[in-house]
């Protein structure tokens, strides 16, 4: 048997570590920093309108190649699908650097959100596959201290390359983050589990349906307007028609069991909503802390960091608990940990809110998502048939990509229409950024951070909805599961898949 004691970074799990770290720095990195660069970006290239386009672009095409990545990680191995997704994202990211305006960029960042749904994708398929069941929350906080590093190295780099090379610049770091991740990955990570055949079947009719839905649905959140509820009643029948569907197609690209039965689904939609809670709010931190306190664009830039921090301390402090208490009881001391600041954020914060007060609250966010989520995804693992971890780990970052992009496009709605409806336009939002002097500044500025506190409605809302899923996984612990989730197993990947990757 393959020892499951030491430490990841030991033998015979360093490579493979050093890969999976590699591969969530890219990620991350790419996350952060761009959001970050929000406001110069909207100051350059203007088009206010589309500001939230910019995170719920990429986010849409992530979750869509969340969608494909089961099948293929489950087919073709983690292996393959990670080098595709290095050349993926380092073609993104320089069509990116070369955008010659908003909508192009928005494009481009649609290109890159296809290598970043196939990287998370892939680093989740490869942590259930390459490392025994006592391994997986230690190297899940290992993947969580390297978001933490690059929460601190992202925005401080990008506030750096905005003084210097500009916001384009951002986009060009990516290339050697790509080519140093396919360097250490390219012969290092899982080939695919024992008992799956070669080839691969990404169901184009199930992805038709759901990513049908998926983008339609998406347009339906992102506008207050009459064509949202026919976008929703469109979103409702593609809905229906693939959960009809998946019950009759024999490995559908999203199985049922994965997304809509205990406990794989109640886990799946428990973590998406904390991620919405988060994340949606957290990509306009850096717009608030600009152009609602005033900030500079140093210091909004630097704003996104203390999200992730908390969710490296919070992912850290759970890896330990986990050899204490159960998943869904640490999952609901996250949620404890959650639902406060983001109520704070919604009663008290104004154009005069201490920017400490602010950090603070997202600080403590960060806490509650790292604690939750990693709790949430080493039950995901354990119940889990290896043979499925590909398809199983897509349909979890596939719903956890689809609740933070609602999120994030309710959020960014909002904030706009509320702009929108005090100031008379959207450009003012523009004009702020780019520090340009005009009548009403004040206003513009007043209404900035009265959009984001009101925008704290659909986190806190998201974290509430989570709670009450964790709360019912708490109540159902035990044997039931093992009834709704036939193909749930406990056992660690067999001993020589490690050996076959090796």
């Amino acid at each position: 048997m393959a020892r499951s004691d030491g430490t990841v970074f030991t033998k015979p799990w360093l490579s493979l570590t050093a890969s999976l770290v590699t591969l969530i720095s890219l990620a991350a990195f790419n996350t952060l920093a761009v959001v970050g660069g929000l406001p110069q970006i909207t100051a350059e290239l203007g088009r206010v309108d589309l500001l939230s386009w910019l995170v719920t672009g990429f986010l849409v095409t992530s979750t869509l190649a969340t969608m494909i990545a089961g099948p293929l990680i489950d087919g073709l191995g983690v292996r393959a699908t990670f080098r595709l997704t290095t050349v993926i994202f380092a073609a993104g990211s320089v069509a990116c650097a070369l955008a010659p305006s908003m909508e192009a960029l928005v494009a481009f960042r649609g290109i890159q959100g296809l290598g970043g749904g196939l990287a998370f994708a892939v680093a989740t398929a490869a942590v259930g596959l390459g490392f025994p069941q006592a391994l997986r929350p230690r190297v899940l906080a290992a993947t969580s201290v390297t978001w933490g590093v690059m929460a601190l190295a992202g925005p401080a780099l990008a506030a750096a390359f905005i003084a210097t090379t500009g916001w384009r610049g951002i986009f060009i770091a990516n290339v050697p983050f790509a080519g140093v991740a396919a360097v250490l990955g390219w012969k290092r990570l899982p080939i695919r589990p024992r008992h799956v055949p070669a080839g691969t079947a990404v169901d184009p009719a199930g992805v038709a349906l759901l990513g049908g839905f998926t983008v339609v649905s998406l347009v339906g959140v992102s506008s207050l307007t009459p064509a949202a509820a026919v976008a929703g009643g469109t979103a409702g029948v593609l809905a229906v028609a693939y959960w009809i569907y998946s019950g009759r197609a024999q490995r559908p690209v999203l199985a049922r069991r994965h997304f809509a039965e205990m406990p794989l689904g109640a886990i799946n939609v428990c973590v998406g909503l904390a991620f919405g809670a988060a994340l949606g709010i957290d990509a306009y931190l850096p717009v608030y802390i600009r152009g609602g306190l005033g900030g500079t664009a140093a210091l909004a830039a630097f704003s996104v960091a203390f999200l992730t921090v908390g969710w490296t301390a919070g992912s850290i402090i759970t890896s330990r608990l986990l050899t204490r208490l159960t998943e869904t009881a640490v999952a609901l001391v996250g949620f404890g940990l959650l639902i406060p600041p983001l109520t704070v954020g919604l009663i008290a914060y104004s154009a005069t809110t201490p920017v400490g007060l602010v950090f603070t609250m997202a600080w403590i966010v960060g806490m509650g998502v790292g604690t939750l989520s990693m709790a949430m995804l080493n039950l995901l693992y354990s119940r889990s048939d290896p043979n499925e971890v590909g398809r199983a780990s897509a349909a979890h970052q596939y719903l956890r990509n689809l609740f933070q992009t609602y999120a994030a496009a309710l959020a960014g709605t909002i904030l706009l229409v509320v702009v929108r409806a005090r100031v008379g336009e959207v450009e003012a939002i523009r004009r702020l950024l780019a520090s340009e002097t005009v009548g009403g500044a004040d206003l513009a500025a007043e209404s900035v951070s009265m959009g984001f506190r009101l925008a704290h409605s659909v986190p806190l809302a998201f974290a509430v909805g989570g709670a009450v899923i964790a709360g019912i996984l708490r109540r159902h612990e035990g044997q039931p599961w093992r009834r709704l989730a036939p193909t749930a197993v406990t056992k660690s990947p067999p001993e020589q898949t490690h050996a076959k990757n090796e």
